[in-house]
């Protein structure tokens, strides 16, 4: 049951990178294959620092105190992504398009279509580290909870495995979609939040 519980938040998790990969689909931008491998190697490590943060907070506190706070943590962001996926992803577009990956980062978060950056129709190194790093940002979350609760080993490598899936996914399934894009971040972003909600409210009775 546990692991069926990770497999489901790690797709949970990253619904992100569909979004992205459709956003790549329908502007006809090129992901190449050592891009690909960048973002898997941001999306893992920065989930696998997370889940080994987690484990350490959770050293210093009771196992159930530590359940009850992964829980928080858990339904919390579920909470955050489902609001935000059924207001239109409320995520402010103020990122400027100087500054960096970090910019970029912003950019990316507040909207998947910003992923080619300077609209060469190729992601190139920097804009595949920016895209990791903002596809990691509700993994992270995420293991730190999952971490702090002594569970989660598998989360980093399932996260990044998932990605890369969605990522796929949304490429080839972007042409078949038309301009009904908006509906599907909607909708898949509302259903990433609930199962959240969900596998908290889970793993505070469990």
């Amino acid at each position: 049951m546990e692991f069926a519980g990770i497999v489901l938040l790690s797709a949970a998790l990253s619904i992100d990178a569909f979004n992205v990969g459709a956003s790549c689909g329908f502007g006809r931008i090129r992901i190449p294959v050592f891009a690909r491998l960048l973002i898997l190697l941001v999306s893992t490590a920065v989930t696998t620092v997370s889940v080994f943060a987690g484990g350490l907070i959770g050293r210093f506190m009771t196992e159930q105190t530590a359940k009850l706070i992964g829980a928080a943590l858990l339904c919390t962001l579920g909470a955050y992504m489902g609001i935000g996926a059924l207001r239109g992803n409320g995520r402010k577009k103020t990122a400027k398009s100087r500054g960096g990956v970090i910019a970029s980062t912003a950019k990316v978060l507040a909207d998947a279509s910003a992923c080619d950056g300077n609209s060469s129709r190729r992601i190139e190194p920097a804009e595949a580290l920016a895209i990791g790093m903002a596809l990691s940002a509700d993994a992270f979350a995420a293991g730190l909870g999952f971490g702090a609760g002594g569970m989660g080993a598998l989360l980093p490598v399932l996260c990044g495995a998932f990605q890369m899936l969605f990522l796929a996914l949304g490429e080839g399934t972007a042409a078949r979609l038309g301009r009904t894009k908006r509906v599907s971040e909607r909708v898949f972003g509302a259903a990433a939040g609930c199962v959240m909600i969900i596998m908290g409210i889970l793993r505070a009775v469990i």
